[in-house]
């Protein structure tokens, strides 16, 4: 039975509507609009998802709600690197058990936009403004820089992840350094700023752990011909069993060169490499490096 304070997060972006909510298994309800009418019936995802107190000011731009996720929370995710280019839009709403027969419901009760993302030792932090703020101050949604923003494998950068994912296997570990075997070569620093994912036993389901750089060693095993150095951001407190099967998914430094070199996406590159390094009137560019 849910509680009375169970609330329910919708984020929004480029398209995509991603439905969240505390709780342990998926969650069918009526999602009414603000109009309270009826919606049709969205499924809601468990994460474990806290927010902060909604303080009432007079001023309504300095309010500002906290929305603690996980460290690997796809939003989270989504300001790892940089501001994404397109705007991060998030509903909180009530959950609650009426009608007959008793079906469950959400209406929204707070509106506004994910600005940026704080990350501490354990978990992110969602800094989000509400709708007010959002349209009332002058703030653009494009960030103009020499390297593209977007999320790599995200729905501005285009590209499926699946066509390049790379079979391993777990042979070790000390901390949040990794061994990886592979069946064939690998070049040096291909996965530096991807990820690594294996099914995890303990959650029934496929841990995603971030890789900040990778480089090639002698095998230090028969049974692989060649062998990587993963070393993860984070450390994860889930490791694979010995030999297990995992997959790697190179990372990229959002660069011209290597957006057209290593994953051919060049018509998909969202940055301007081409903006002037110096402003002709006679000062520094105001451009973000």
């Amino acid at each position: 039975m849910l509680g009375t304070y169970n609330e329910a997060y919708v984020f929004k972006y480029g398209g995509i509507t991603d439905r969240y909510y505390n709780g342990n298994k998926e969650l069918v309800a009526i999602e009414y609009d603000a109009d309270l009418i009826t919606g049709p019936e969205v499924t809601y995802y468990p994460a474990t998802l806290k927010r902060s107190s909604i303080v009432l000011s007079g001023e309504v731009r300095r309010t500002q709600l906290q929305i603690q996720v996980p460290s690997d929370f796809k939003i989270a995710e989504l300001f790892r690197y940089t501001t994404p280019s397109f705007v991060v839009t998030v509903d909180i709403r009530h959950i609650r058990l009426s009608g007959y027969p008793q079906r469950y419901s959400t209406q929204v009760f707070w509106t506004g936009r994910v600005v940026s993302v704080e990350w501490g030792i354990v978990g992110a932090t969602l800094l989000c403004e509400n709708f007010y703020a959002s349209i009332g101050g002058n703030k653009g949604a494009r960030f103009y820089s020499f390297s593209c923003p977007h999320v790599l494998y995200g729905p501005m950068c285009k590209l499926n992840s699946e066509n390049f994912k790379v079979e391993g296997f777990f042979i070790g570990c000390e901390g949040k350094t990794w061994n990886i075997g592979f069946n064939t070569p690998i070049d040096n620093g291909y996965f530096n700023g991807g990820f690594i994912s294996f099914f995890d036993d303990s959650i029934m389901g496929y841990n995603l752990i971030r890789v900040g750089k990778s480089y090639g060693v002698s095998p230090t095993t028969n049974d692989f011909p060649y062998e990587q150095i993963v070393n993860l951001i984070q450390p994860s407190y889930h490791t694979p069993q010995s030999m297990q099967q995992v997959f790697l998914f190179p990372g990229c430094d959002h660069t011209l060169e290597m957006c057209k070199n290593k994953f051919n996406n060049l018509i998909n590159f969202g940055g301007f490499p081409w903006i002037p390094p110096k402003n002709p009137f006679g000062s520094t560019s105001a451009i973000y490096w």
